[in-house]
Formats: C-alpha cells, structure tokens, sequence
C-alpha cells in the first residue's frame, strides 16, 4: 500500500485560488481497502510573493476520524471520501459539513495561495 499509521495525507483543492487540507493516518483496515484518518491543522513552512508552502501539523481538528477509500493507479495509490469541510473548526457542530476528496500522500511542502491573493 505504501503507507503506514502516522504518515500524512493531503488534498489540494480550489478555484482562481489553492488550498490544501491534511489528514494523519490512525489505523489500516486488515484488508488494506480503507484508511481511518484524523484531520490536522497545516502549517506555513515557508512565505514567497503571493505563495504560501504549507505542511500538515501534529494539531488535530477536533472532529472524529474520517474513512477513505483505497484506490490505485499508475503512480500509487490514492484515498477518496468525505470529510469536515471548515480547517479552522470552532464548534463541533461544524464537523458535519462535508466535502468529498481525493488525498495524496504527502512528502514534501504544497503550495497554498496566499490570504489577499487569488479571488
């Protein structure tokens, strides 16, 4: 499968802009089909003109685990399904607005627009 609890997965979403959301694996199902997945907080690692690197925390979003889907392709493998929609969770309530996404394995910092740039 490639990889293992504790690694980091991303997605990088957006219009006229980018943003990115990042989960950390917490267990692997027996058959290897799923992933349980705790979302966390990004961090700015690095700053250019209008460009933010981001990278995924050890701060999770206090929101239960997600489940996401295994799937395989020509580079690897790839985790799709839904999870909370809002990065800066305040109120668990939030926690139920959903989006759906397709992860990556993180390996190194992505790009993210930066906050007065983009739409």
């Amino acid at each position: 499968m490639g990889v293992k609890v504790g690694d980091a997965l991303y997605e990088s979403w957006g219009y006229d802009q980018t943003q990115n959301d990042f989960c950390r694996i917490i267990s692997i199902s027996p058959s290897g089909k799923t992933v349980k997945c705790q979302m966390v907080h990004g961090k700015v690692v690095r700053e250019s003109n209008g460009a933010l690197y981001v990278a995924p925390s050890n701060n999770p979003i206090k929101c239960p685990p997600v489940r996401l889907y295994v799937r395989s392709w020509r580079k690897g493998n790839y985790f799709v399904g839904s999870y909370p929609f809002l990065s800066n969770i305040s109120r668990s309530s939030e926690c139920e607005h959903k989006r759906k996404g397709s992860f990556d394995k993180y390996t190194s910092p992505v790009y993210e627009t930066a906050p007065g740039y983009g739409h």
